[in-house]
């Protein structure tokens, strides 16, 4: 074992007992290094969940949190629309924060975050992405070819590659992991404001030019294009799941598309909204939200339709954690069954809530309040499940 493998250890072990009992097996959870999820964007969380969710604890930052928490070796990061940047351990402390700037002043993020090994990527307003080492928040280095950037960036840290796509013109990059060096650049394929997912063998991502675009993940070379039709420009992510790419349109339609052949496996156009979450997906089901303020539940290998419920706003991108979605809807996160879409329980947050993060035992939002809010799952049979109503008004201290 290498000394800075051992330290990631201990440090994981400690805050695992800073927690107590209910979070045994912390140091083995899975991570969330992405909004959503791993690098291939599935919003599949580790574990399963308890039938309901109490408060654990509260953070305020100096601003609204808008965009999904990350999380990594025992450490939550997020960011303000102030442009300050913060590392909290999970039981909520602060570890360090800090503001980027260059030489013309503060320079804010623009796109989720990203934590890939022990660095956290950060995409930024001017097009550039600024690595952080994530334990103490220094600056390692700096990627400044992309001139604009609105989806989050993912990784395939085995590759020791982070890609992003440019929003300006749709071209993919991939940049060294280690020092930011470029390592290769696609050709444009059209302004993009969605997220590319990865699973270390192919890249993926949708556009506003209606169709989804999958590159070799070694070498960038072109797999090819699949025409989403008239209606079908993304601004969402791309779901990874069993060789099989999840994306949904602005019409309302969701596509399974085999990643081998290119061969659309099946639609499902249950939806009367846009869909611009990312979905989530497991090996039984695909869900996923649309403005029309549903969320909807299909078989994942037919596209059948399952179930839809209504949740009073868009929802933002879900997770599923086993057997449950948590799916956030304006200020109220929704716990639902994924077979059937009962309703489990709601909690009435704040104004605005982001997407949720799943680590560590943890379900951790974003407020428009400012501030980030995690929710412990219930050890089953420990008692009667939460009632739906307000959480933490005021916030817990």
């Amino acid at each position: 074992m290498t000394r800075s493998s051992f330290f990631r250890r201990a440090a994981s072990a400690a805050v695992a007992a800073a927690l107590g009992p209910w979070a045994a097996g912390l140091a083995a959870a899975a991570d969330w290094p992405t909004y959503h999820g791993g690098y291939a964007l599935d919003g599949v969380a580790a574990g399963r969940a308890s039938a309901a969710l109490a408060a654990r604890w509260t953070f305020r930052a100096d601003g609204p949190v808008r965009e999904t928490p990350v999380a990594a070796h025992g450490r939550l990061h997020f960011y303000a629309a102030s442009g300050r940047i913060y590392t909290l351990d999970l039981t909520g402390r602060q570890l360090w924060s800090r503001r980027l700037e260059d030489g013309q002043g503060p320079v804010r993020p623009s796109a989720p975050l990203l934590v890939a090994g022990e660095r956290l990527i950060v995409g930024t307003e001017k097009g550039a992405l600024v690595a952080l080492d994530a334990a103490s928040g220094a600056t390692l280095w700096e990627y400044g070819g992309l001139e604009s950037l609105l989806g989050s960036p993912t990784a395939a840290p085995e590759r020791g590659l982070v890609y992003a796509v440019a929003q300006s013109d749709g071209a993919l990059h991939a940049v060294n992991l280690e020092d930011g060096t470029p390592v290769w650049k696609t050709a444009p394929t059209g302004r993009c404001d969605g997220s590319p997912a990865t699973d270390a063998a192919r890249v993926a991502f949708g556009n506003c030019n209606a169709a989804l675009y999958v590159f070799d993940a070694a070498t960038g070379a072109p797999r090819g294009a699949v025409p989403l039709g008239p209606d079908g420009q993304v601004a969402g992510g791309v779901a990874l799941r069993g060789g099989r790419a999840f994306v949904g349109t602005r019409g309302g339609t969701v596509f399974c598309v085999e990643l081998s052949d290119l061969r659309v496996v099946w639609t499902n156009a249950q939806s009367r909204g846009e869909v611009f979450s990312t979905p989530a997906v497991n090996d039984r089901w695909a869900v996923y939200g649309a403005s029309d303020g549903r969320m909807y539940g299909v078989d994942a290998a037919s596209g059948r339709a399952l179930w839809s419920r209504e949740t009073d706003d868009t929802p933002a991108s879900p997770a599923l954690v086993g057997d449950t979605v948590a799916a956030a809807a304006g200020g109220k996160l929704h716990l639902l069954a994924a077979a059937d879409g009962r309703a489990r329980q709601a909690l009435t947050i704040s104004d605005e809530i982001t997407a949720p993060a799943v680590v560590g035992g943890l379900l951790v939002v974003g407020g428009g309040d400012g501030w980030v809010r995690a929710f412990e799952w219930r050890t089953v049979g420990s008692g009667a499940p939460a009632e739906a109503g307000e959480a933490d008004r005021p916030p817990l201290r």
